[in-house]
């Protein structure tokens, strides 16, 4: 696993540029899972707007009407994320954080990335 994981995160950085950034702004160098989950972040949203980012991995306040995720994979691999970076135990606002990191080194970059 750590080997195909090591080898998506070389073809990411390869690919687009603002990975290594983003890489280097969480400081998860050393954990070829966190590389990976990053690579699959970074391809799944519009990264346009903050709130369409927020609301597509399904980062908002819930209500009895909303039970479910507008992406649950992407979902999935952002929490990936969070406890690589964050530790065990994470909660909406470390997701949340963790997101908005991403997010606003891609927007200082002025890249996005690949669709």
């Amino acid at each position: 696993m750590d080997v195909i994981a090591s080898k998506i995160a070389e073809e990411a950085g390869r690919r687009c540029p603002a990975y290594n950034k983003v890489v280097e702004v969480l400081g998860i160098h050393g954990s070829p899972s966190a590389l990976a989950a990053l690579a699959e972040v970074l391809t799944y949203p519009e990264w346009r707007s903050w709130r369409r980012t927020r609301n597509y991995f399904g980062l908002w306040h819930s209500d009895r009407k909303t039970r479910h995720h507008k992406s649950k994979t992407a979902r999935q691999a952002l929490e990936r994320l969070a406890v690589a970076v964050k530790g065990y135990g994470v909660k909406g606002r470390d997701l949340d954080e963790v997101l908005k990191t991403i997010w606003l080194t891609l927007k200082t970059q002025k890249t996005s990335p690949p669709a």
